[in-house]
């Protein structure tokens, strides 16, 4: 595993997940872009685990259900995310065009609901992860 390469996948999420929260903070709010920004983060948060687990050739893809399931190939446990990914895929790219959806305040907090979700399963997914490995290498 590319320890280097996966903490940037994550600072890079998280700096989404962060952008998403400062423009929630601010009047106007720019619906769309939260949305964004919380697409993002999660994508990130998944390739990230996908580099943590090894894998080379990661989809350039926005659709996070797919992720979702490559991750559950490595840990049947993503299952349990598969609702947050699948909600929060159409704010990849619908959101950066005009009249291509709409958005109010409420789906605009259930996606940085989930993301925040995403981002809480995969880091505990990772740490119980390296903890059985370390465990089994040390044994070795």
């Amino acid at each position: 595993m590319d320890r280097e390469l996966v903490l940037e996948w994550l600072r890079f999420a998280d700096m989404d997940l962060d952008a998403a929260e400062v423009v929630y903070c601010h009047r106007p709010q720019h619906l769309g872009i939260i949305c964004y920004h919380c697409q993002q983060a999660a994508e990130k948060y998944l390739k990230g685990y996908l580099v943590f687990c090894d894998i080379e050739d990661i989809p350039r893809t926005h659709n996070l259900a797919q992720l979702c399931v490559m991750c559950m190939n490595y840990d049947k446990k993503f299952a349990e995310i598969t609702m947050p990914c699948s909600a929060l895929t159409a704010y990849g790219v619908l959101p950066r065009y005009p009249d291509e959806i709409f958005l109010d305040e409420h789906l605009v907090q259930k996606a940085i609901e989930h993301a925040k979700q995403v981002k809480a399963f995969v880091v505990a997914t990772m740490g119980e992860n390296s903890a059985a490995r370390s465990h089994i290498c040390s044994e070795n």
